[in-house]
């Protein structure tokens, strides 16, 4: 059940992942990564 809000918020990521990256959010990446692994 709390699997596909986790989905669709690491694909939401990985889409605008450079905008994060330009803003200096490094640990949403960081965080994207560990969702990615753990699921």
């Amino acid at each position: 059940m709390g699997l596909e809000p986790c989905i669709r918020l690491l694909l939401r990521f990985k889409r605008g992942r450079y905008k994060w990256r330009s803003m200096g959010f490094d640990m949403l990446d960081e965080i994207t990564e560990g969702l990615m692994l753990s699921g």
